[in-house]
């Protein structure tokens, strides 16, 4: 028994119910009511039903009420809603049947598991490490992959290295013109790409002949099989060796790297062009800026007729290929199954143990996975990406129905960060007064995933340290960088999608706030009673024992579980998860302060310790799939 089987079960009976009664044109709905005299579900469905028939809500819900025998719950019309409230049955069966299916409880039933499922994220650029606006791309997919996961569904995480662009270009003419080492001194991978990139870029775009260079550099790496090539594959793959260092340090793992100089390799890109030009949808202007280009024309449709130049370059005059003209094939190959596949190779053995793929049309193999022709595939995004991907399911539509559902952009808001915590990064005192920092690369302020962590970590250690002098070092090191995770992927869900972060130091390791590690923290608190409680009767629950309302209240609130999991599927909004775990969380530390436990006659005790075992039970699994380590003590 849980909220979402009851919620539904109430659904199908006031469906009976008002068809019996002649109303078969409503579609009752349900939800939690915000008020609690109103029960722990409600129904307005009467006064939709009046608004049509004209009789009276009050005696429609008399009536129907009437009709409705349920056993886990009493049924009441008040004021023309029909209340539900759970009875001792539903509070026996919810212990019982976490009980009995452990974390298998909350994985609601849900149609069509045998879908694929594709999800695409963090996608950095491989010159640089990941800074904390992409860190909040990753830790959105990998939440979405853990639920999905766990649904049941065939999931395959992808990650998109944009390694044929100019920002890779740019690093590889510093290294074989300016004068940079290719091997770095004393500083990872990703860092020494990064600063290169910072010196450099300016300098090229501010010379002709730098410029002229750097294109014949991108040249070199789409056509492949040369040594610039063969360079810039081995810089990128250094670089993402450690961004995935970072990726894998909040817990997030990947199935598939796909590289972008291999969708132009691999002939994708001329499958797709083929079909678009077959479509009447691609052009060749013979004179103006876009002059011998490869134009998507979007003119005649009805979201881009307005714009100032709404058709869209997919090949320059100069052979190279826009980022949307390798983003259309690409999305083209996630959703179907062309006739042009990609050749893979295994990349690394992942710290979850498992391989991570990568595509590789030079030394890899043909015909070894089978990962494409998703039924859904996620795309994540910030919302300054919301134009070309627009422009990108639209194309795709040009080509197949499917796209209208299958292809889907995640989009999210950007990431800023405190004044106070731009302080404690950088080390400039300008910040401190501001309350917002957007970061700018421009401007020297680029706050590395990495440094935050860093930062995060050693706050957290030295919090730790004061709790427990007497801790052992290593321990201290692990909890440390576990509540340094917990702090950031909390932070990073908390939010609604469109708003902007401003991330916060403080305000995300605060132990008596909205936090990660206050997460933690419940947990390692409710696990230390279980540890000191020992052997106990472990019987079945004794409703009739249950003396103080809080006691239900986080029984019922832990039966949510499998609602919020379907909602979070249904709309792809992580952040129901994590609001879930808040309140969970709430109910748990309310029930810990009101009901003694160890000190209570031995049948309380008994009762209170079944509950509490079913809560460590539904709320480790929460943190998991929040991505957020669970700690046995803090």
């Amino acid at each position: 028994m849980s909220f979402l089987q009851v919620i539904e079960k109430i659904g199908e009976e006031l469906k009976r119910s008002t068809k019996e009664l002649g109303y078969e044109q409503i579609e009752p709905e349900v939800s939690e009511p915000t008020v609690k005299v109103h029960g722990d579900i409600s129904s307005r469905v009467c006064f939709d039903i009046s608004k049509i028939s004209k009789e009276n809500p009050v005696a429609i819900a008399e009536k129907i009420s009437s009709r409705i025998k349920l056993d886990f719950s009493e049924v009441e019309a008040k004021n023309g809603y029909i209340n539900f409230k759970f009875n001792d049955k539903y509070i026996f069966d919810v212990i019982e049947e976490i009980r009995k299916k452990g974390h298998q409880y909350g994985i609601p039933a849900i149609e069509n598991k045998n879908k694929k499922i594709i999800i695409e994220h963090t996608n950095s650029n491989p010159n640089k490490p990941i800074h904390m606006g992409i860190l909040r791309n990753t830790i959105l997919g990998d939440t979405l992959a853990r639920v999905f996961r766990y649904v049941g569904y065939e999931t395959i995480v992808l990650n998109y290295i944009d390694d044929s662009g100019a920002q890779v270009s740019d690093n590889i003419l510093a290294i074989t013109e300016l004068g940079y080492l290719k091997e770095p001194i004393g500083e990872r991978y990703d860092y020494y790409s990064g600063r290169i990139y910072a010196e450099v870029h300016e300098k090229i775009e501010n010379d002709l002949q730098l410029r002229k260079k750097k294109y014949e550099i991108i040249k070199k790496i789409e056509n492949g099989k040369n040594e610039v090539a063969q360079l810039a594959r081995q810089f990128s793959e250094r670089v993402v060796m450690d961004q995935l260092r970072t990726c894998w340090r909040v817990g997030a793992f990947f199935d598939l790297l796909n590289w972008e100089s291999d969708i132009v390799k691999s002939g994708l890109l001329n499958v797709v062009l083929k079909e678009l030009n077959e479509k009447g949808k691609l052009y060749v202007p013979k004179e103006g800026k876009n002059e011998k280009c490869t134009v998507l024309k979007l003119s005649d449709q009805e979201e881009f007729k307005n714009l100032e130049e709404p058709d869209e370059v997919l090949i320059r005059s100069d052979g190279t290929i826009t980022y949307v003209g390798k983003d259309i094939a690409y999305a083209f190959w996630k959703i179907s199954k062309p006739p042009i596949d990609f050749k893979y190779r295994p990349f690394v053995t992942q710290p979850n143990g498992k391989t991570l793929w990568t595509t590789d049309e030079e030394k890899g193999e043909p015909k070894t996975l089978n990962v494409n022709n998703a039924d859904l595939a996620i795309t994540l995004v910030d919302t300054r990406q919301e134009y070309p991907q627009k422009v990108v399911k639209t194309a795709l539509t040009f080509i197949t129905d499917k796209a209208k559902y299958a292809y889907r952009p995640f989009l999210y808001g950007i990431v800023a960060i405190s004044g106070e915590t731009a302080y404690k990064i950088s080390g400039k005192k300008e910040y401190v007064s501001n309350k917002i920092v957007h970061m700018s690369g421009r401007k020297g302020l680029v706050v590395n995933a990495e440094d935050m962590l860093n930062e995060l970590a050693k706050v957290a250690r030295m919090e730790s340290r004061k709790r427990n002098p007497n801790i052992r070092e290593d321990l201290l090191e692990s909890i440390s960088n576990e509540i340094a995770v917990a702090a950031v992927r909390y932070f990073m869900l908390k939010t609604d999608l469109n708003n902007i972060i401003v991330f916060d130091i403080d305000e995300a390791l605060r132990l008596n706030g909205d936090s990660g590690p206050r997460l933690q923290y419940t947990y390692a608190r409710a696990y230390s009673i279980i540890e000191k409680a020992g052997k106990y009767d472990r019987g079945s629950i004794n409703q009739k024992l249950i003396k103080k309302e809080i006691e239900r209240e986080l029984i019922k609130e832990i039966s949510k579980f499998s609602f919020y999991v379907k909602e979070t599927i249904k709309d792809l909004e992580p952040k129901y998860l994590a609001r879930y775990a808040k309140n969970l969380a709430d109910k748990f530390n309310l029930f810990y302060e009101s009901c003694p436990i160890l000190t209570e006659k031995e049948e309380i005790r008994n009762n209170r310790l079944i509950i509490l075992e079913s809560f460590l039970v539904v709320f480790e699994k929460v943190l998991d799939l929040l991505g957020i380590p669970v700690l046995q003590e803090m």
